[in-house]
C-alpha cells in the first residue's frame, strides 16, 4: 500500500493544489491509468472546493494505493454532513457530490469527534472491469 498526506487552507483555491498533488503522488507510484486519474483529480478538486465554501476549515488529503483500488479521503473540522443539493443547469454550484456519485465506485462520509472525511474509492486494474 502506498500513502500520502497534504494538509491545504479551507479555501476554494486550494483545489489547485489537491489536484496537483494527486495526480503526482500517481504518477511516482506508477498509476498510468489516464482515465482513474482524471477522474480522481476532478472529484478531489470538488470536494476541496466544498471545504473552502462550505466548512471553510483546513482540510488534509489523504491518497491511498492498494492493489486493487485508490481511496482519497478529504478531512475538514466541520461535523456538518454535506448534502447531494438540486442544481438548475445554468447553476455554478452545487454538482460537486454528484459527480462524486457519478464516478467512484464507492463513496462515503466518515465522522469523527474532530470533524469528518468525504472518502472515494477507485478500482484498479482488472478489478476496473468486475
Amino acid at each position: 500500500m502506498r500513502h500520502a498526506s497534504l494538509d491545504v487552507a479551507g479555501v476554494p483555491q486550494s483545489a489547485g493544489d489537491a489536484r496537483r498533488f494527486l495526480r503526482a503522488s500517481l504518477e511516482e507510484w506508477g498509476c498510468g491509468d489516464a482515465a482513474l486519474v482524471e477522474d480522481a483529480v476532478l472529484m478531489v478538486s470538488e470536494l476541496v472546493t466544498n471545504v473552502g465554501l462550505h466548512a471553510r476549515t483546513t482540510a488534509r488529503l489523504d491518497i491511498r494505493l492498494d492493489p486493487d483500488h485508490l481511496r482519497v479521503e478529504v478531512h475538514d473540522e466541520s461535523s456538518s454532513a454535506p448534502e447531494m443539493r438540486p442544481h438548475s443547469v445554468g447553476a455554478e454550484a452545487g454538482r460537486g457530490l454528484r459527480i462524486v456519485d457519478a464516478l467512484a465506485s464507492r463513496w462515503g462520509v466518515e465522522t469523527s469527534p474532530g470533524g469528518k472525511a468525504v472518502w472515494f474509492e477507485l478500482p484498479l486494474g482488472a478489478a476496473a472491469s468486475r
